[in-house]
């Protein structure tokens, strides 16, 4: 049974594509012209030419518009003053915020030798000497500003030429 409807199937697909070829072939060959849209041989078109009182035209007077007017080049753009950007103060900004300062050691004799533990917001904890760099930052200089118990630790820091410093501040009653 299945084998007659597959005959039957090849059938109707050839059929089908039979049908379409013919159709390609009137669209593209196409048929012959109706007797009554073939002009007779007595028609003359001129006769039908409408008179105009603009005169003779002439296709390079009609398009002149468009090199007269439509292709002029811009005009040139107005010259700028270039303007100075204003002056970028670098202040040092605190990076407390960011990082906690947890101890400072500072060499009086070497301040290359000065150093300090840092703790970031992730909570893994640094030692880092002047000089060395973390997390885009480079140590400049550790230094311990004030006297007796309005003593701060300043860590100065830089990145990008801006300075960024990290403070600690004694808290009263500490030793």
């Amino acid at each position: 049974m299945t084998d007659r409807y597959r005959a039957l199937l090849a059938v109707v697909n050839l059929a089908l594509v039979g049908a379409l070829g013919w159709l390609g072939w009137r669209t593209v060959a196409g048929g012959p012209v109706p007797p009554h849209e073939v002009l007779p041989a007595s028609f003359d078109p001129i006769r039908y030419d409408i008179p105009s009182d603009a005169g003779p035209r002439s296709s390079i007077s009609e398009h002149q518009v468009t090199w007269a007017q439509l292709d002029r080049p811009a005009p040139p753009p107005v010259a700028v003053q270039p303007v100075a950007p204003p002056p970028t103060i670098v202040q040092p900004q605190d990076l407390s915020g960011l990082y906690s300062l947890l101890m400072v050691s500072v060499n009086e004799a070497s301040t290359d030798l000065s150093s300090f533990a840092v703790q970031g917001r992730d909570g893994q904890q640094k030692t880092l000497y002047v000089g060395e760099s973390f997390d885009g930052f480079t140590v400049l200089e550790v230094a311990i500003l004030g006297e007796g118990d309005q003593r701060e630790a300043v860590v100065t820091l830089e990145a990008a030429g801006r300075r960024e410093t990290i403070r600690l501040k004694r808290k009263p009653g500490q030793p």
